[in-house]
C-alpha cells in the first residue's frame, strides 16, 4: 500500500518538481484533510494512500505554481464538474463514448474533476488500463482564465484511422485510401464564465487568454498506479 513519502518519490521522479514543493503540498494536504494522518513511529502505523488520496495530491501539483496557494486552490479543482467540452465537429463525441466502457460507466462526464483523476490511477494498474490512457490521454493542465482557475483533461485517440475510399474515372473503379489525423478535445472542469469568448477559443493551447499554471503527462498515472498494487480501486457508481 502506498504511504505519502512513497507519493512523494514517484511524484518528485516523474515530474522533475523540487522535492520542497511536492513535500509541502502533502504536508498541507494533511493538514486539510485531504490526505490521511499515520501514528508516530512509521511502518505499519504509517498512513496508507488510495487511489482518491493520490489524485488529491497530484492535482495540487497543478493547482498552482505558488505553493502557498496550491492547498487551497486543490479542493474545489477536486470538486469541479465538467463545464465545456472543446474539439471538432464529432471528434469529442466520438472519443468520449470510447472511454464509456473503461471508465465503467457512461455518466463518467457528471464525476468531479478529482473522481475521474482517481479512476485514472486506478485504472493505470493493469495493462488493459494502460494501453486505454496512452491510446487516449495527452495529460492534464491547470489555467488561471481572469483569474478564474481551471483544471483541463485533455484527450485524443491516438490511433489514425485509414477511411477506403473508390472513385470512379473513365468507367474504371479505383480503390484507395486515405488516413484520418486525430484530433484533441479539452474536457475543462471549473466554473463556466459569462464571457463565451474564454471558452471557444479555437486554439487553445496558443491563446493568450490562458496563464497556464501547469501541465503533467499522461505517464503520471502508470507511476502512481505501481503503489496501489493489490488494492481495491475508488467506486464509481
Amino acid at each position: 500500500m502506498a504511504t505519502i513519502p512513497q507519493a512523494i518519490e514517484v511524484l518528485i521522479k516523474a515530474t522533475g518538481l523540487p522535492r520542497a514543493g511536492v513535500e509541502y503540498r502533502a504536508r498541507y494536504l494533511r493538514n486539510k484533510g485531504l490526505l490521511p494522518k499515520g501514528k508516530r513511529g512509521g511502518g505499519k502505523s504509517a498512513a496508507h494512500l488510495d487511489a482518491n488520496h493520490l489524485a488529491n495530491l497530484l492535482v495540487s501539483l497543478v493547482a498552482s505554481a505558488e505553493q502557498t496557494k496550491a492547498v487551497e486552490a486543490t479542493k474545489p479543482l477536486l470538486k469541479a464538474k465538467l463545464a465545456v467540452v472543446i474539439g471538432k465537429e464529432n471528434w469529442p463525441k466520438r472519443i468520449i463514448n470510447s472511454l464509456n466502457s473503461p471508465f465503467g460507466s457512461e455518466d463518467w462526464l457528471k464525476w468531479t474533476f478529482g473522481k475521474v483523476v482517481a479512476k485514472l490511477i486506478e485504472m493505470a494498474k493493469n495493462d488493459e488500463g494502460r494501453e486505454v490512457i496512452d491510446r487516449y490521454l495527452v495529460g492534464l493542465e491547470a489555467s488561471l482564465v481572469k483569474e478564474k482557475p481551471r483544471v483541463t483533461l485533455i484527450l485524443k485517440d491516438r490511433k489514425q484511422d485509414k477511411v477506403k475510399i473508390t472513385t470512379s474515372k473513365g468507367g474504371e473503379l479505383k480503390s484507395g485510401s486515405f488516413k484520418i489525423k486525430p484530433e484533441k478535445v479539452w474536457l475543462h472542469y471549473g466554473q463556466k464564465s459569462k464571457d463565451v469568448d474564454d471558452w471557444d477559443s479555437e486554439d487553445l493551447e496558443r491563446s493568450t487568454q490562458f496563464e497556464m499554471k501547469a501541465s503533467i503527462g499522461r505517464g503520471i498515472f502508470a507511476s502512481l498506479a505501481e503503489l496501489l498494487d493489490g488494492e481495491e480501486g475508488p467506486k464509481t457508481e
